[in-house]
């Protein structure tokens, strides 16, 4: 039997380790791998969102896997906007707090530094050369337009921080970069944003800046009142699109010098529009009717006689244009066409029996799209027939941009996860790996809010209790109560005897009383803070209630030669006396721990 007892508790300790090593490092320390994966060789890679700086989305050295398809590592990385793969690393922002940068090995998911960078990133990490640049913000307040946006520039290779960079207010109240603004062309970023003079009033005026690789400011334009979306960069020529609320929607060029307009045209047809992709001299852009324009004058050159989707990027490729669209009556696209650049024929188009949620990426042979199944379907680039698809999650959409390096492809994260899918991949999610990385989360967040909610208890229980037991000790001395029951209580605490107890050892004791009686009440009212205000009163009802009930059939029978008083006198005088006090702390008490609780949460 004590063998059988060692074995269970080395078996117990152990399992305390592993989620201790969890909790403590992060999951993202774990990767499972499989039979077989794919080395990410130096210089393949997928370094931004949308692949390069004319956001195109393609990338013609990679083939992606094809046949026997499955992930040859998993990796537990956190949530995120997506993988950036560059300098034979694999990039994720975000993580468990969803502040972080980190760095993993692309061959085997392992990871190579973490880096906490903020209160949370929404931009896919950029790299360019030995750079790593991420959009964070601050959570200053209980409104987005309040947070405190960032560029932060980090070393690829340790995840050292380099500068950080913040946009000048000038005269507005709060600037606000917009998620997934990040572009890089030439050593220098380009990144669009909003300021705001008022957080309750939509009076927002974009603006458009550019920074260069020591986190320097070269140029800012700032623009009227509207949202600009994600640019791309070629030829010396910065594009964005325009998307006014009941107005012309608009697609904009600006110098790259100097942010300076060169060109402002509308779509025909007054379509919402989508990022932008340029390449080759012609900008594309997706919008219920797609449109080409000429990325030195802006004239519409072609509408593409296709549905496609406003706000939904395209991919350009050497060919065609991979269009999301579908039905007008839906939301998301459920299918992609292939367009011929040079005729605007559609070539192809796959539809899907659920909403395509992810932006298709092109490789040189295949099309890659997540869906809103949780399923990421491998297309043809030539006849648009499906190659494979492979259901990632069930329970989770594929919304971030994948990335294809060579014959793998990125996936993720999707439920905290990145995929690395190649020919004859096998790895599996271990059961206890995944049951912890998706609850620990949840988990770390409980906690966090319960040791505020612990701490505000203590913080205002002490004070409490200390005035609570001074005017305690006030109206036994004001209405001349029994002390018996001060004097048996300072005999306790001090252990001495009842005769030898002084004033001053009467009022310690009642100070003491109070404050552990008020902590007591705290603590039961911390652990069930959804059922206020009850949950501090019976708490109080239970402390005082069975302080009355020691001393009434405890304290005064064991001491018949203190009493002062009858003992019945002294019960009904006491009882009445805690009853009161116990009402009092039971609701004031979590009363005021329940204002200061908000005034910290709308602060």
């Amino acid at each position: 039997m004590e063998k059988a007892t060692g074995k269970f508790d080395r078996i117990a300790l152990l399992v305390v380790v592993v989620v201790a090593v969890a909790a403590l490092g992060g999951v993202t320390l774990w990767s499972v791998g499989g039979t077989a994966t794919q080395s990410a060789e130096a210089g393949g890679s997928w370094p931004m969102e949308g692949h390069d700086s004319g956001q195109t989305a393609f990338n013609p050295d990679a083939v992606g896997p094809d046949g026997d398809v499955g992930p040859g590592w998993i990796s537990v990385t956190g949530y995120g906007p997506g993988v950036t793969v560059a300098n034979d690393r694999l990039f994720v922002a975000g993580g468990e707090r969803r502040g972080e940068v980190t760095a993993y090995d692309p061959d085997d998911g392992t990871r190579e530094w973490r880096t906490g960078v903020g209160d949370a990133t929404s931009s896919k990490p950029i790299v360019d050369g030995d750079t790593v640049y991420v959009h964070v913000y601050e959570q200053q307040g209980r409104d987005v337009m309040e947070d405190h946006h960032e560029v932060v520039a980090l070393d690829a290779e340790t995840g050292e921080v380099e500068w950080r960079f913040a946009a000048d207010d000038d005269r507005y109240e709060f600037s606000v970069f917009r998620w997934k603004t990040l572009t890089v062309a030439d050593g220098a970023l380009y990144i669009a944003g909003e300021n705001y003079e008022d957080r309750w009033v939509y009076d927002e005026a974009g603006f458009m800046l550019s920074i260069d690789e020591d986190g320097e400011e070269r140029w800012r334009t700032d623009l009227e009142p509207h949202e600009i979306s994600r640019p791309a960069v070629e030829n010396g020529t910065v594009v964005t699109t325009v998307n006014r609320f009941g107005s012309e929607h608009e697609v904009l060029a600006l110098n790259v010098a100097d942010g300076s307009e060169r060109w402002l045209t509308p779509h025909p047809d007054g379509h919402e529009l989508s990022p932008p992709a340029v390449d080759d001299g012609s900008v594309y852009v997706n919008a219920r009717t797609p449109i080409e324009l000429d990325v030195e004058t802006g004239e519409v050159t072609t509408e593409y006689d296709v549905a496609g989707k406003p706000a939904r990027p395209l991919a350009v490729t050497d060919e065609q244009l991979i269009v999301p669209g579908g039905p007008t009556r839906e939301w998301a696209p459920t299918q992609l066409y292939a367009v011929d650049r040079a005729t605007g024929d559609v070539g192809w188009s796959y539809g899907s029996s659920s909403e395509l949620s992810s932006r298709p990426i092109a490789s040189d042979e295949m099309v890659f799209v997540g869906g809103n199944d949780g399923t990421i379907y491998a297309l043809d680039r030539e006849d648009g027939e499906e190659r494979w698809s492979y259901e990632v999650n069930r329970n989770y959409m594929i919304n971030n941009e994948p990335a294809v390096v060579e014959e793998t492809l990125y996936v993720g994260p999707v439920d905290n996860r990145v995929y690395a899918f190649v020919d004859g991949g096998d790895a599996r999610d271990p059961a206890f790996v995944g049951f912890v990385s998706r609850f620990l989360p949840i988990l770390a967040d409980f906690v966090g809010f319960f040791a505020v909610v612990t701490l505000v208890y203590l913080g205002i229980g002490i004070p409490f209790g200390v005035l609570g037991g001074i005017v305690l000790f006030g109206i036994v001395s004001g209405l001349h109560l029994s002390r018996t029951p001060l004097q048996l209580l300072a005999a306790r605490i001090f252990r001495t005897p009842v005769g030898d107890v002084t004033r001053r050892r009467e009022f310690a004791g009642v100070l003491l009383a109070s404050v552990g009686a008020t902590l007591t009440v705290g603590a039961v009212s911390a652990l069930t803070f959804g059922t206020f205000p009850f949950n501090g009163l019976l708490a109080a009802v239970a402390v005082f209630g069975g302080a009355w009930a020691v001393l009434v059939y405890r304290w005064l029978p064991a001491h018949p030669d203190v009493l002062d008083r009858e003992a019945r006198t002294i019960g009904r005088q006491w009882g009445a006396l805690l009853v009161t006090y116990g009402v009092v702390v039971g609701l004031l008490y979590p009363l005021a721990v329940f204002v200061v609780l908000l005034g910290i949460y709308f602060t």
